[in-house]
């Protein structure tokens, strides 16, 4: 084999690649053109043939055609530059190239899309030029390979950018990862794994491509003879009977997918997926049976460690599973996160004295932390952001901010759920971003996310991307507290979708009244968002005061007027919320709400209202103010299904059980209005009743 002279030519760039780990040596000068001359001439002193130009970007040199032809003055016969294309975009320029020797050009493409190739090197109209000067070379009759610098953000899009590349008569590809911080990068090893897994099928649709892969990947090894299992339980409300399927729920899977990157075994049990169980825990019959039947399922899974989420309303099951657990399996550590581990240790530990130790906050790097310190040996006790019983006494660790970037964790999907009997679903959930930049007095979502970070559109595309490959689904539901926190992100987010052909789905999104700009919706809505869900509450300014929602609350009203008027125009199907209960909120305040209710359902075209009971969630204004003896709460089964009765007294339990207690009405009368104004609301809901277009096209 002939010996190849591979020249580094300096680190300048016309390209900002996002990915480029030269970028600190942008600013390094450039190599003297003597310097060069010299190497081509000891390598080929040396015994080389051929000869490889390589960067930063050789074609912004303007002593590139000197130091080709000087190059083919010395003898090389394969005289190779690698380049992202974006100067061949001019013809004479590639003349002049080939004229002066250069026979191979290697083509640097980091997307198939104008949209995704921009996001890349950040530069507007690269993809235009580098296509072009892919025509130009082809067109000359020149021999074209292509390297695609596979990255995080483009991985799910392999298939496409090869079949870029056929399309342009490309037939020899390298497939190059991007370079990282080192071999063992947790992120790097992600995507080459899922790379891996679908590498001998796009070896046979690409056949007639001469394709090189990476070196063969291997998954970080965790040590010793069997991996180490961690089994997640996620309890969340329990669905109705005959309710659509939907995807498992995301909360338990982003934090296992993480583990899966540093080499941990994972298995997610949603509970909502089995359905026997689930229906038998919403219908509070056979309950006993059923979560007999559930920890026997986690017990046959053989966990080295069991993780239990769940939010406020279904922390009575998380509670029993974790007692009942522990009397079978004594010796598998349990660890508990959500809500109540966060907000309340002390409280939920003396509850659950079983549990082994509360997950606080965000779990992605706790998580992470204590599973390696358990399964390494090491003192897990000295682990950030947990909580656990010491000889009878709750011991806190640090709290510790962990920044690190959203784009950073690995795509979500459902291979590791236990009992996925479908691959197609109605729905997917998934967050954009985390936190809010608002603070409803009745909202929890600060508790665990206390700041707002956000995913890139790109990251946001290729994820959606990524699920498509593995499952059949019509509408994507995102989570966020409110996707136009961030309007210039969502619009971005919008084209992104639109130019990497993913707007034959359906979107689905949350927003406030005050975020409601024509154009951007206009923007979204081209792009295949036709569902919104925007919290209007109440239509009395004092309630809304009392909510801190940050509107207008004197024109909220007409604003929200407005708004529905624009969805129509528009052809946004509108997800209405409302809340009623509040401690200061006077009969004629919910007549005027239902008239409110009544008023937006006969005004917009296409609608679901949603009828809220204020609660009082652990970690809210609300709950704080109760405990600091603003406002008493009393029980109110009468709107909730309590199925674990024992925890009926204890609000950081059962919170849907409870209600403030009002300023002026007794417990009775408080409830009769309630129950009253309900049933109406109800009624009205009922009777204007619209089609949803986009549930229908989503089912």
């Amino acid at each position: 084999m002939e010996k190849t002279l591979k020249i580094l030519l300096g680190f300048s760039c016309n390209n900002n690649c996002i990915f480029c780990l030269d970028e600190k040596d942008k600013n390094i000068k450039s190599r003297a053109t003597a310097e060069i001359i010299n190497e081509i001439e000891d390598g080929k002193k040396e015994g080389a043939a051929d000869i490889i130009f390589t960067g930063g970007e050789p074609t912004i040199r303007q002593d590139i055609f000197e130091l080709v032809s000087y190059a083919k003055k010395q003898g090389f016969k394969k005289i190779q530059i690698q380049t992202n294309g974006r100067m061949l975009y001019y013809s004479d320029f590639c003349e002049k190239l080939i004229s002066s020797g250069v026979n191979v050009f290697d083509i640097h493409i980091q997307g198939h899309t104008a949209d995704l190739n921009n996001n890349m090197t950040r530069v507007k109209d690269s993809l235009i030029q580098t296509e072009a000067g892919i025509r130009n070379l082809k067109r000359l009759g020149q021999d074209v390979t292509a390297t695609i610098v596979l990255n995080r953000y483009n991985f799910s899009f392999l298939e496409d950018m090869l079949s870029f590349a056929d399309m342009h008569g490309i037939k020899k590809v390298c497939i190059s990862p991007a370079g990282c911080s080192g071999e063992n990068d947790p992120v790097r090893s992600n995507f080459l794994s899922e790379v891996e897994k679908k590498r001998s099928e796009i070896s046979k649709r690409f056949k007639d491509t001469d394709i090189s892969w990476p070196l063969n990947h291997k998954p970080q090894k965790t040590g010793g003879e069997k991996n180490f299992k961690v089994v997640f339980v996620w309890f969340s409300y329990a669905p109705r009977p005959g309710m659509t399927a939907s995807a498992p729920r995301t909360s338990t899977i982003y934090i296992a997918k993480v583990l899966e990157m540093y080499g941990f075994e994972c298995v997610c049990v949603d509970v909502d997926m089995l359905k026997d169980i689930s229906v038998s825990f919403f219908t509070g019959k056979n309950v006993k049976s059923s979560m007999n039947k559930l920890i026997g399922i986690v017990d046959g899974l053989n966990p080295d460690l069991v993780a239990v989420g769940s939010w406020s309303p279904s922390m009575p099951f998380a509670a029993e599973f974790i007692k009942l657990f522990k009397q079978r399996s004594e010796e598998t550590m349990v660890a508990l996160g959500g809500f109540n581990a966060t907000i309340l240790p002390e409280e939920t530990l003396s509850i659950i004295p079983e549990v082994d130790c509360l997950v606080r906050g965000a779990g992605e790097v706790t998580m992470k932390e204590l599973a390696s310190s358990i399964r390494d040996g090491k003192d897990w006790r000295k682990v950030c952001n947990i909580s656990y019983l010491m000889d009878g006494k709750v011991i806190s660790t640090q709290d510790k901010r962990h920044c690190f970037e959203l784009d950073s964790l690995p795509y979500l999907d459902f291979e590791n759920v236990y009992n996925l009997k479908s691959r197609k679903f109605n729905h997917i959930s998934l967050l954009t971003s985390r936190g809010c930049k608002y603070a409803c007095t009745f909202c929890s979502v600060r508790i665990i996310h206390n700041r707002y970070i956000e995913h890139t559109p790109q990251y946001t595309v290729a994820q959606i991307k990524h699920l498509s490959d593995l499952y059949d689904f019509s509408s994507i539901v995102f989570r966020d507290d409110s996707l136009l926190n961030n309007p210039s992100r969502a619009e971005k987010l919008a084209k992104s979708i639109e130019n990497n052909k993913m707007d034959h789905l359906y979107y689905s999104y949350q927003a406030r009244v005050n975020q409601m700009d024509y154009d951007v919706m206009a923007r979204l809505r081209k792009a295949g968002f036709s569902s919104v869900y925007v919290g209007l509450e109440s239509p009395k300014p004092k309630i809304l005061e009392f909510y801190n929602k940050k509107v207008d609350y004197i024109n909220h009203r007409q604003n929200a007027f407005r708004m529905v008027d624009k969805f129509n125009r528009l052809d946004i199907f509108l997800n209405a919320a409302f809340v009623f209960g509040a401690p200061v909120e006077t009969e004629d305040d919910l007549k005027d709400n239902h008239e409110f209710i009544r008023e937006i359902l006969e005004r917009s075209n296409s609608i679901c209202v949603d009828a809220n009971i204020l609660t009082p969630y652990p970690g809210t204004s609300l709950w704080q103010d109760h405990k600091k003896g603003t406002y008493d709460v009393f029980k109110a089964y009468e709107f909730y299904n309590g199925v674990f009765r024992k925890y009926s007294d204890m609000l950081s339990m059962a919170p849907q059980n409870f209600l403030l207690r009002h300023k002026i009405y007794n417990d009775d009368r408080f409830l009769e209005i309630l129950t009253e104004a309900k049933r109406k609301i109800d009624d009205d809901i009922r009777k204007y009743e619209y089609k949803n277009v986009f549930s229908t096209a989503a089912d």
